[in-house]
């Protein structure tokens, strides 16, 4: 599946931070603001953020759109945070994009970082320019305890982003079984809509040939028939895209498999057209038509 706005402009952000964290923290040797608790931060200098903040240095100063709190939790300096913390820093602070030092720790992956700082009043539903919470973002990345620290923590599963997608496409877009189990269990919609053409979390899986999460959806009593505004259900998409193991899948948990969209297709239809000849096969010993 091609990656949507929202990502994309995700994965430009991400590159673009890696780079102010190795700029500033060349400034720890080299900048002439001895005063200013970037360079420290972004080295996880922790006794110099220390000596710094007792000296006055501006806690919650912003350099590129980015605080030193930010910057240390990108760089994973869990000391470093603490003491930030410690000193005053905003925990919610805005960042560029919108951006929290919550949304940034979770895009990297630092799950205590983030148990810290949602412990120090971090908001787990702020959302940046994309719409996006860090729910969404953990569940994009496939980090399952930090799935279930957030919402422990009162995160929305069933928030959307810009491109109208729930943390559960999200992750069963991207594979990520444990990460949808987390959010299931979490009370996550398993037949939650999204993407704008009412794709559900299953359709979305099927459609990309991720047979673990669709049988972790089967799992947890989706609706194997829930069709798009078009009528496409996950039974057509994975016969169209060929991915015969799932069509199993699917017709043994129920799937109906002469259920026709709005121009009036079928599953078979769809594997004719697409030239899958074991999905054909799968399909008419089912009893399928045309």
């Amino acid at each position: 599946m091609p990656l949507s706005k929202a990502k994309t402009a995700e994965l430009v952000y991400s590159f673009l931070i890696t780079v102010c964290i190795i700029h500033l923290a060349g400034c720890a040797m080299t900048s002439v603001n001895q005063t200013s608790l970037m360079g420290p931060a972004a080295a996880g200098d922790t006794q110099r953020v220390k000596e710094l903040i007792a000296q006055g240095a501006p806690v919650n100063g912003q350099e590129r759109g980015i605080t030193p709190l930010a910057v240390a939790a990108i760089g994973g300096h869990l000391a470093t945070v603490a003491a930030l913390l410690h000193g005053g820093a905003d925990v919610n602070a805005k960042l560029d994009q919108e951006n929290t030092a919550l949304l940034v720790a979770t895009r990297k992956g630092s799950v205590e970082i983030v148990r810290l700082l949602v412990a120090s009043g971090a908001d787990v539903r702020a959302r940046n320019d994309n719409g996006e919470t860090a729910l969404q973002l953990a569940a994009w990345e496939g980090h399952a305890g930090m799935v279930a620290l957030l919402l422990n923590a009162g995160a929305d599963p069933n928030s959307k982003d810009a491109s109208d997608a729930t943390p559960l496409i999200a992750a069963a877009s991207q594979g990520k079984t444990e990460a949808v189990k987390a959010l299931v269990r979490g009370g996550a919609d398993v037949n939650g809509r999204g993407l704008k053409e009412g794709v559900t979390p299953l359709l979305f899986a099927a459609g990309a040939g991720q047979a673990a999460v669709v049988r972790a959806l089967i799992e947890s009593d989706v609706d194997v028939n829930a069709p798009t505004s078009t009528g496409v259900t996950p039974l057509m998409i994975a016969a169209v895209r060929g991915q015969t193991g799932i069509v199993r899948e699917l017709l043994a948990a129920g799937a109906q498999v002469n259920a026709r969209d709005t121009n009036g297709r079928t599953a078979l239809a769809f594997a004719r057209q697409s030239g899958n000849k074991q999905v054909v096969s799968v399909l008419e010993a089912a009893e399928a038509t045309e």
